[in-house]
């Protein structure tokens, strides 16, 4: 399996103070060189390091969210990654109980509703 994450001038840094890689954030960056096969097997990897506690950092969420669209629809390279990528951290997120959600999940769901009433927004402008 070749899961490679993107070129490191894409790769964004979490702040100083956690002090720790984010794994996650290396594994779900999105590289133009991906194909399906490459992308399935990066998905695959990043359910195994959510399921073992892996954090959803800040990376993680941009990768997830900065081309997410509202639409469905089928999408190819970036958009299609990001729409992926959305419904793993999805998944994850409604799996784990209210009571044991930490503040990478409460980022991850306040920043993806904030992404969807956005653009819900723009939808209706653009009527």
């Amino acid at each position: 399996m070749d899961v490679r994450p993107a070129p490191k001038t894409r790769r964004r840094k979490l702040p100083a103070k956690y002090e720790i890689d984010d794994l996650l954030g290396d594994t779900s960056s999105y590289d133009k060189s991906q194909d399906d096969k490459g992308a399935a097997a990066q998905l695959a990897v990043i359910r195994l390091l959510l399921q073992h506690g892996a954090p959803i950092g800040g990376a993680t969420r941009g990768d997830a969210l900065d081309s997410y669209p509202l639409v469905p629809g089928e999408y190819g390279g970036r958009v299609g990654w990001s729409y992926r990528l959305c419904h793993v951290l999805l998944d994850h997120c409604h799996s784990t109980p209210e009571d044991r959600r930490g503040e990478d999940i409460i980022l991850f769901l306040g920043r993806f509703s904030g992404v969807q009433s956005r653009k819900r927004g723009e939808l209706l402008d653009g009527l």
